[in-house]
This record gives C-alpha cells, sequence and structure tokens, in this order.
C-alpha cells in the first residue's frame, strides 16, 4: 500500500492499493502529475497524483522490481529487477 501524505495537515490522504506485493520504490514525475510505484509482485503501475487514480499498468519483469526513476523529461521510466535487467519504458507509447 502506498499511502499519500498531506505535510501540512499532518495526515493521511489517500492509499493506493492495486500491488499484491511489497512495494519497493516509489517515484514522483519530474513534473508532479503523477507517481510510479515497483513492486515485489513483478508490476509497475503508474497513479494520477491528485485522482489517485491508476493510470497505467506494466506486467515489467519475471522477477521483483526492485527499483524505479524517472528521466528528467519525464518521457521514459527506468525500472530495474531481480531478473537481472534493467528495462527502460517509454511513457508517451504506453509500453
Amino acid at each position: 500500500t502506498i499511502k499519500l501524505w498531506d505535510s501540512t495537515r499532518c495526515e493521511e490522504i489517500a492509499k493506493l492499493i492495486e500491488h499484491t506485493g511489497m512495494i519497493n520504490s516509489v517515484r514522483f514525475h519530474p513534473d508532479g502529475s503523477c507517481l510510479a510505484s515497483g513492486a515485489t509482485d513483478k508490476t509497475i503501475k503508474i497513479w494520477d497524483a491528485r485522482s489517485q487514480r491508476l493510470l497505467q499498468h506494466y506486467d515489467a519483469h519475471t522477477k521483483s522490481v526492485n527499483s524505479i526513476n524517472f528521466h528528467p523529461t519525464g518521457n521514459f521510466l527506468i525500472s530495474t529487477s531481480q531478473d537481472a535487467t534493467v528495462k527502460i519504458w517509454d511513457l508517451r507509447q504506453g509500453s
């Protein structure tokens, strides 16, 4: 579960609960519009930061997703996995 907090009011504002495994990495898009998460369920999910709606789901790797990060342009997401691969996802194409 990913929990989003309002730091000024010190309160939880949302829970994102689509992953079925432990979440290993969460990153905000460079423009703050969305966030990505990678988990032990081998998937990557992209969420709308305002609505908390799931935007994209990737069956990303054959083993746990260790880490994710957005390219500074925001057009690509890079993921690493325990399956010994690094993948680059073109977010403009949804793949």
